[in-house]
Formats: C-alpha cells, sequence, structure tokens
C-alpha cells in the first residue's frame, strides 16, 4: 500500500471512531447529569417532588423508574462495544450514532427543564426525544427471531436498549401531556387516561407483533403493571402526607395557586380543609383505568407469542425458498 493509500485509510478509520468516542464520551456526560439531577443539583425540583405534587392517572408509583436502570446499562453497553475497534466500522452503526446523541443530549436537556417547571418547554424536548429513539429503532430494523440478520449480535444490542427506552418514553411523554394539564388547571378524566393508555397499548402490541419485540413489550407490560399499582388500596397516590410532603421540598405552582383540589394543594396542606384527615387521599381510584392497565398487559403478552409464531414462520418460509438476501439490510 503507497504512503498516500495508508493516509486515506487512516483518515477514514479516524472519521468512524471520532463520532464512536464523541458518543460515548456523551453517554458518560448524561450518566453524570442524570445522578446530579436525581440528587437535586443543578435543579430547584427533582422529579420524584414533582410527580408526587402531580397525581395523574397515568402515574406510576416510584419503584416503576427502576426501569431506568436497566434502560442506562443497556445504552451504556451500546455505546461501549459501538466504539470497539473490531465493531466501529461496522455499517449498521453510522447511520445510528446521530439519533442516538440527540437522544442523549434530549435526556439531558428535559431533566433541567423539567426540573425548573418549564413543562411546556421539556414536553417539546421529550417529543423530539421519543422521535430519535423511534427513528433509532427503524434503522436497526431487526425482527427478533431473525437470527441469521447481518451483524445480529450488535443490532440486538441496539434493538434491546432504544426498544426498551422508547417504550417507556412513549409513556412518559403521554403522563407528562397529563402532567402539563394538571399544572395549567386541568385534571385529566379517567375517560380520557383510558384512551391515552389505549396508544400506548397499541403501540406494544404493535411492535410485540410485527418485530416479537420483547424488549418493548417487557417495558410497555412493566409500565402498565405500575400505573395499575397506583390504583390499588394501599398506594399513597393522591393523597396529602406523600403531595404535601413534596410541597415542602421546593416552591412549587401547584402548591401555592389557590386552586380547587386537585388542581391545587394550599389550602389541603395548610390544614385548612374542614374534616380533612392528615391522611386523605383526596382522589378517588380508577377502576377503568386498573382495568385497562390489566388487559393492555394481555394483549400485549399474547400479541408477542403471535409475533414470534410469525417470525419463526416466515423465516422458515423464506430458507425453504433459498432466499439469499431475506431480511438483510
Amino acid at each position: 500500500m503507497t504512503p498516500s493509500g495508508s493516509a486515506e485509510v487512516s483518515a477514514s478509520a479516524m472519521s468512524t471512531t471520532a463520532p464512536a468516542l464523541g458518543l460515548l464520551m456523551l453517554y458518560v456526560v448524561s450518566i453524570v447529569v442524570n445522578g446530579l439531577v436525581s440528587t437535586g443539583k443543578g435543579v430547584p425540583l427533582t422529579n420524584k417532588d414533582i410527580a408526587f405534587t402531580h397525581p395523574t392517572y397515568l402515574s406510576p408509583p416510584p419503584f416503576a423508574f427502576a426501569i431506568w436502570g436497566v434502560i442506562y446499562l443497556l445504552v451504556g453497553a451500546f455505546c461501549i462495544v459501538q466504539a470497539l475497534p473490531r465493531v466501529v466500522g461496522l455499517p449498521h452503526l453510522a447511520p445510528l450514532r446521530p439519533y442516538v446523541a440527540l437522544a442523549l443530549a434530549c435526556n439531558c436537556g428535559w431533566l433541567f427543564l423539567f426540573g425548573h417547571e418549564l413543562f411546556w418547554t421539556s414536553f417539546l424536548v421529550i417529543c423530539s426525544y421519543l422521535a430519535a429513539l423511534f427513528k433509532i429503532v427503524s434503522l436497526v430494523r431487526l425482527d427478533l427471531v431473525d437470527w441469521d440478520a447481518p451483524s445480529y449480535a450488535v443490532r440486538l444490542l441496539a434493538h434491546c436498549a432504544f426498544a426498551a427506552n422508547a417504550s417507556w418514553v412513549t409513556v412518559a411523554t403521554l403522563l407528562q401531556l397529563q402532567l402539563n394539564l394538571l399544572d395549567e388547571g386541568y385534571f385529566a378524566s379517567a375517560d380520557l387516561s383510558v384512551a391515552m393508555l389505549l396508544v400506548a397499548v397499541a403501540l406494544g402490541v404493535w411492535r410485540a407483533f410485527v418485530a416479537a419485540d420483547l424488549p418493548w413489550a417487557a417495558v410497555s407490560a412493566w409500565a402498565l403493571y405500575a400505573i395499575r399499582s397506583n390504583q390499588q388500596p394501599g398506594s399513597d397516590w393522591g393523597c396529602l402526607p406523600a403531595i404535601c410532603e413534596s410541597c415542602k421540598a421546593g416552591a412549587q405552582r401547584i402548591c401555592s395557586n389557590g386552586r380547587a383540589l386537585p388542581l391545587g394543594w394550599a389550602a389541603a396542606c395548610a390544614g385548612k380543609l374542614r374534616g380533612a384527615p392528615a391522611d386523605r387521599c383526596v382522589l378517588p381510584r380508577s377502576a377503568a383505568v386498573a382495568s385497562t392497565c390489566s388487559a393492555g398487559v394481555a394483549l400485549v403478552a399474547l400479541a408477542l407469542v403471535a409475533g414470534v409464531v410469525r417470525g419463526l414462520r416466515a423465516t422458515r418460509a423464506a430458507k425453504r425458498e433459498g432466499d439469499p438476501g431475506y431480511r438483510h439490510m
């Protein structure tokens, strides 16, 4: 190889390696930002404080957010693997990197905006975040039962990371819309909440059936289960102790606006509601929301089974026909 040829190869390798390393660094930054914001550093309010003071029918209990640990681990694994020397140049990865970078940037931006009660601006950011995740999943374009697809292992990792992320952010986007409306003075009814839940269920069923998408289906089921648990007796959803404690954590508009319950908590937390015990749960549970969540989990599970069967049959049929380009990108 001539010196000029070596230089071209080196330049080509750098043009691939630099974005890969940049993406890995951006992931590290996003983890640091998440850690700081979750402890109240850099923002006046944590997500938990805002969530308790804005109870909606799509609100999950705190334990549900443990799913972020799984999502961040998967995304981190992808960011590490895509920068490895033997993987960095795979053609399937180059189109993903700009959208992964956009998703990580939106994640960080949303945390700061939401923590400063810039709810509508943060809503635009979370919509952009969701769009980037949808784009990543569409670019990976992997049917999980298509084991002969090129670069299957790397693409599987990418798919698991961002399908799980997209599934959760779908529900989070619907939740934030309800939260924003509550902050504006409108409490989304159980009927509207059921309709919004059906959007998340429909997406989960679709992904489960067309791509045997286990990560998407599993996270959808987890979100639905968590939302359902908040509508069960014994949860602290819509109860004054948790709400008023969060109101003490920082100045929030909904804690001081003087509106009637559940659009404002000033009077309730000041003890001015006649005959209101300290542990009063001011919002009624919804059997319709709980039933929709239960039915949604069952539908997603059934769609996943059907999707696996469909995928296996299609793969076998393609192999019998001897199609060498079956499902290959």
